[in-house]
């Protein structure tokens, strides 16, 4: 499919909660982008959208489309209505960037990637912490045999995800909720990244410990990949330790902590509960207020918590800032460049695809990904071992030549 490439690429926002405000500074910084609408269903949410961006904003996705000139659209929504908002701009032939997880569900997964393959148009899953440049940078030098054949991954993140206001869908799993849904999606596009072939299985077991919040707070899994690497992902959001200790103090968003506070979400929705505030109110006004915010750099890459990576002649640790290789000689250093743009590689990989180039991260990469989303919850939930049916070849091209 040929783009066009006269102009800067004109995108439409579906969905202007937390996940477009986190990603609104990169939109705002990365040149050839340029917003011109968005949509959501809350009046003072596109009221704040607005007066921000200075641009219309819209209650239903037909008002959007009859009323903007635009070749692209981010769909940050809930998980739920993925399929329904992806589904409608792939048939408007409209590239897509769609959030993480892709769906909630390998059926609606595949369904999306079939449209995008009917109407020929490139449907990307993003942000996820693959784009991450620390990520990127690794996953090269693996995968052109800098170290050798990659062995064993380990991966660690401890967070307070489950403590932060949330809608009511975000604690019920059956309608995408949970930590597995929106934070394993990025341990396993990572994990997928770094091992660079197929898993074959998945084993998982998940935590569901707060009555009061009861849905999939922390999981770990172990996948087998088809080259004979293997990879542990461990991730907890009941907001006690914080990993970030392991990451040079880094935050998730690449700010630097002068101080890791245990408990501190909790305590702090406990207090606003108390005071009669719901938690969807909050969440919004909390969206609200950081869409108008002023756009502060980040110090360094973000990042999701601790990765160790066992190759042939190496153990890498990476870090959001540099990458740690350690070898029989000593320990080598190699520092990231500090991002001038963030999420930059998200942009980057939607400017090739409008401009007719392939992508890592597109649809087929979404469903694998998805699936094994989807085989975490049935391996714990079954106390079984997940086979794979949906895993897609890696495009080790499109990640070798950056």
């Amino acid at each position: 499919m040929v783009m066009q490439t006269k102009h800067a690429l004109k995108i439409a926002i579906c969905g202007l909660g937390r996940a477009f405000v986190l990603t609104l500074p990169s939109f705002l910084k990365y040149p050839g982008l340029d917003i011109v609408g968005g949509i959501d269903p809350q009046e003072d949410t596109r009221k704040q959208f607005t007066k921000t961006l200075s641009q219309p904003s819209f209650s239903t996705l037909e008002e959007l489309h009859q009323s903007i000139d635009y070749d692209a659209v981010y769909v940050a929504s809930p998980h739920q209505f993925h399929l329904e908002h992806v589904s409608f701009f792939l048939k408007k032939r409209k590239i897509v960037l769609c959030e993480k997880p892709m769906s909630i569900s390998v059926a609606d997964a595949l369904e999306m990637a079939r449209l995008s393959d009917e109407f020929d148009t490139p449907l990307l899953i993003g942000p996820s912490h693959s784009y991450d440049e620390s990520i990127l940078q690794t996953a090269r030098m693996i995968h052109q045999g800098n170290f050798g054949q990659v062995r064993m991954i380990q991966m660690l993140n401890y967070t307070d995800f489950l403590y932060r206001p949330r809608r009511t869908e975000e604690l019920d799993s059956s309608r995408g909720g949970g930590v597995v849904y929106s934070q394993a999606a990025h341990h396993l596009d990572i994990a997928r990244l770094l091992g660079g072939s197929h898993v074959k299985t998945i084993t998982a077991q998940t935590g569901n410990w707060d009555p009061t919040r009861s849905t999939e707070g922390a999981y770990s899994a172990q996948l087998k990949f088809e080259n004979g690497c293997f990879a542990s992902l461990t991730y907890s959001g009941y907001g006690l330790y914080d990993s970030d200790e392991l990451c040079g103090n880094f935050s998730e968003l690449g700010f630097h902590k002068n101080e890791l506070v245990t408990g501190k979400a909790k305590k702090t929705l406990e207090a606003s509960l108390a005071m009669g505030l719901s938690e969807d109110d909050l969440k919004r006004k909390n969206s609200n207020l950081k869409m108008n915010q002023e756009i502060q750099s980040p110090d360094t890459h973000e990042h999701f918590g601790m990765i160790l990576v066992s190759c042939d002649s190496a153990d890498l640790k990476i870090m959001p800032d540099q990458l740690l290789i350690y070898e029989t000689q000593g320990i080598r250093k190699i520092p990231f460049a500090k991002p001038t743009i963030p999420r930059e590689n998200v942009f980057k990989e939607l400017l090739q695809v409008w401009q007719g180039h392939t992508a890592l991260h597109d649809a087929k990469w979404g469903l694998s990904t998805m699936e094994l989303v989807a085989g975490l919850l049935e391996s714990a939930k079954q106390q079984t071992i997940y086979t794979t049916h949906y895993q897609s070849p890696m495009r080790l091209d499109s990640l070798l030549k950056g």
